[in-house]
């Protein structure tokens, strides 16, 4: 029983049923080590997920990421049914959820994996980065039988659901405020140009009287006037 929404849109409703429990099935043996994989990595972060999203509110998001693996593969299933029309089976997609909502909400946690320690949002952006890479040999037609077009929108949904695209990383705002600095230099470097052009003419005024002035100094005063209120 797998998501097969190539079969259902053949009018196969026996594969109804899996649209909806694709996420508690897994293949078999040899794959006993991915799906322990997954239940300890849904253990380790899904612990604090569940205290951020008590009761109701946690069976809301797991829904949610189901949903939107479902809906992402069926729609690709239904572009492109020769790379994407294989049904699938798993639960990684929710993990991927937990683990985006991880690091929206703990961006500069420090793991400690068996040979380095990293920061948590580095993780999450390196696990995402192979599963883009992948879903491009995907589109290929070149897809290693992993749906990684359910992690991806299960990561996406997660690091949504808890806010972290409203985050801009350090560097954007670096550069952000790089570029106001130089807004407001720019600013006053021409406050002090004005300054000295009103300097001229109004000295102007006083040697050789108003009509003395041309169009454009005319213009300059009268939009400096207008500034002044």
């Amino acid at each position: 029983m797998a998501m097969d929404p190539n079969a259902l849109f053949r009018g196969d409703f026996s594969a109804l049923p899996g649209m909806f429990l694709w996420p508690f099935i897994h293949a078999p043996f040899p794959s006993l080590g991915h799906i322990f994989f997954n239940c300890y990595l849904l253990w380790v972060f899904g612990q604090e997920v569940e205290v951020l999203y008590r009761g109701r509110k946690f069976l809301m998001l797991c829904a949610a990421s189901v949903a939107a693996g479902l809906i992402v593969h069926s729609i690709l299933a239904l572009l492109l049914p020769s790379s994407f029309g294989a049904p699938v089976v798993g639960g990684s997609g929710v993990v991927m959820t937990m683990l985006g909502i991880q690091a929206a909400v703990y961006p500069d946690r420090m793991l400690s994996l068996i040979l380095f320690q990293c920061r948590l949002r580095h993780l999450f952006l390196a696990l995402v980065a192979l599963d883009f890479l992948w879903l491009l040999y995907a589109f290929a037609g070149n897809g290693g039988g992993v749906a990684m077009d359910v992690h991806l929108s299960g990561a996406g949904l997660g690091y949504w659901w808890a806010g972290g695209f409203q985050h801009r990383p350090r560097w954007l705002l670096k550069v952000r405020k790089w570029r106001q600095q130089q807004k407001h230099e720019r600013n006053q470097q021409q406050h002090l140009r004005d300054d000295a052009e009103l300097d001229r003419i109004l000295a102007k005024i006083s040697r050789d009287g108003l009509p003395s002035l041309t169009s454009e100094e005319r213009r300059f005063l009268e939009s400096r006037s207008r500034r002044n209120g």
